[in-house]
């Protein structure tokens, strides 16, 4: 066991050692770490990554849950639509790109991508702020004053705390 402790001390303290191997690069660039595991910062992040990944699979699960079979990728509503004002709906009209921020933001802290945010989080509001406005839109149409009531006490995306 001791052996083994030692080379995963090597590897992780060697320059030319399993960090930067081509096999952890991905699309988000090398991955290394910067922290160590068991330091308060670490632990932090881990803590900070479970939380946001947390939230964004459970947001996702709940909405797409509530929606049903109203739950569609493109941007549309069925003759049978029903506004969902429940779950998630019923805190933010829009909670499964509520959770993608938070995928968003868990993979920054996870990777140690922050400096990528400054690029990331303008288009990413920029891309749901245009896909939103085209469900609202859609909703209005078929709803009417009841989607104006729900759109004027329910906040878009962050929800009021």
């Amino acid at each position: 066991m001791r052996l083994q402790s030692e080379l995963t001390c090597q590897l992780l303290n060697n320059n030319r050692g399993f960090y930067q191997n081509d096999l952890l690069r991905s699309g988000f660039g090398l991955v290394r770490p910067t922290l160590a595991p068991l330091s308060a910062g670490g632990i932090a992040g881990t803590v900070a990554v479970l939380l946001l990944m947390g939230g964004a699979i459970g947001l996702f699960a709940a909405s797409s849950r509530e929606l049903g079979k109203n739950w569609s990728l493109v941007a549309r509503t069925r003759s049978d639509h029903q506004l969902v004002r429940t779950g998630p709906y019923a805190r933010v009209r829009h909670p499964i790109y509520l959770g993608m921020l938070l995928f968003l933001l868990a993979l920054a802290v996870a990777l140690g991508h922050w400096p990528q945010l400054i690029i990331a989080l303008p288009i990413f509001f920029a891309g749901t702020a245009i896909r939103t406005r085209i469900e609202d839109g859609l909703l209005e149409e078929s709803f009417g004053e009841q989607f104006r009531a729900y759109r004027k006490s329910t906040p878009a995306l962050i929800p009021k705390l």
